[in-house]
């Protein structure tokens, strides 16, 4: 049951709701109870949406306004859906992945807990100080261009005019180093080796955020992301500690750390 950020998504979406993404996945994830029914009760109060938790009946299903969430009971846990549009014959939601299913309602029955989080927009419903919020994921994401910039100035400096070169090597290795650290977490929680709560890289970016997103696999998915981070990083340390002393070898390290960091 791990898709209650997705399911606040979508229902932010329906609703026309504006949001921070960032703020949104620390928001749900920090929740006492996440992942739970109470998680997205708790969220949907921060939000502003007016709900409400049912128990009903198969019977009722029809009756149930649209958009609302419904738990349902697979694979020996629960998760949720949205629920976009609903009659006698068919059952159309949102599942864990956010991709709109059609499915007849006898066989939607069969899995649904008969739980449902009805939702109401009001004239209060928004993400709190959301100008803020937008303003500083802004602000980060401009300091860390800005540093990247400096980084790559410095380095092309230090490669023409033969300078602070080894502070440079030794600087570029605490990266490589960073970067072996980020990718192994990404590794160790892509084969379950270690939970969620375990692999933060940030206070608004986790392992599955990363390992979800579009860019998690290249080559229409025949190349995983965190594979190939893990690789390049250890690749370009062990060339740093052979060849340290090839300038050649250290300014193309470094163009191929920009592009990484554009990617």
């Amino acid at each position: 049951m791990n898709n209650c950020v997705k399911i606040v998504e979508k229902t932010l979406d329906s609703f026309k709701i504006r949001y921070n993404k960032r703020y949104l996945e620390e928001t749900v994830t920090s929740n006492p109870s996440y992942p739970s029914l109470q998680c997205l009760v708790d969220t949907m109060d921060l939000y502003g949406i007016n709900n409400m938790t049912i128990k009903t009946n198969r019977e009722k299903l029809t009756e149930i306004p649209i958009p609302s969430v419904l738990q349902t009971y697979e694979n020996n846990s629960n998760s949720f859906v949205l629920l976009k549009e609903v009659n006698e014959e068919f059952v159309i939601y949102l599942d864990e992945l956010g991709n709109a299913t059609k499915m007849s309602t006898e066989k939607f029955c069969e899995n649904w807990t008969e739980i449902a989080l009805l939702l109401e927009k009001t004239s209060f419903s928004g993400q709190p100080q959301i100008g803020t919020v937008h303003k500083k994921d802004t602000l980060n994401r401009v300091l860390v261009v800005i540093l990247v910039v400096l980084l790559s100035i410095w380095g092309l400096y230090g490669f023409l005019e033969n300078k602070n070169l080894w502070s440079f090597w030794t600087l570029f290795l605490i990266i490589k180093v960073l970067g072996v650290v980020v990718s192994t977490k990404l590794l160790l929680h892509e084969n379950r080796i270690i939970p969620t709560e375990f692999c933060k890289i940030s206070k608004t970016l986790d392992c599955d955020s990363i390992l979800e997103s579009k860019y998690s696999k290249i080559f229409n998915g025949t190349v995983n992301l965190s594979t190939l981070s893990f690789t390049y990083f250890i690749s370009t340390i062990i060339c740093l500690v052979i060849d340290k002393a090839s300038l050649f070898l250290i300014f193309l390290l470094c163009i191929l750390t920009i592009l990484d960091f554009l990617y």
